[in-house]
């Protein structure tokens, strides 16, 4: 549900997200693009993967790197973020995702 998804969002901000959390988020994202050319632009990728290498899941991370098309953005050997996404400007963080009533993605 988006009650759900929300929860996962906000978990994944506070680096706290679980194996579900990532893999809920990560569908989202799928859902809301029309295909991997447009999930670097989308508001959670990063976070997503961010938020993955924070919490260990280096597997999950490479694969969803690579899912999304997003190699430019990573070093493979680290999983750092060395480069800003379209989003970013180069200004840190992707700005938050998008809320609309309660709390929910609109």
């Amino acid at each position: 549900t988006s009650f759900e998804a929300q929860q996962a969002v906000d978990r994944l901000y506070a680096g706290h997200g679980s194996v579900v959390d990532h893999d809920l988020v990560r569908r989202l994202i799928k859902s809301e693009c029309s295909g991997p050319e447009d999930a670097p632009r989308h508001p959670l990728s990063f976070v997503l993967i961010n938020s993955a290498v924070g919490c260990g899941m280096r597997e999950f991370a490479e694969a969803t790197i690579r899912e999304f098309r997003m190699e430019p953005f990573f070093d493979y050997q680290t999983l750092r973020q060395v480069a800003p996404g379209p989003g970013e400007g180069g200004r840190g963080p992707p700005p938050p995702y998008p809320r609309g009533p309660r709390g929910l993605p609109p």
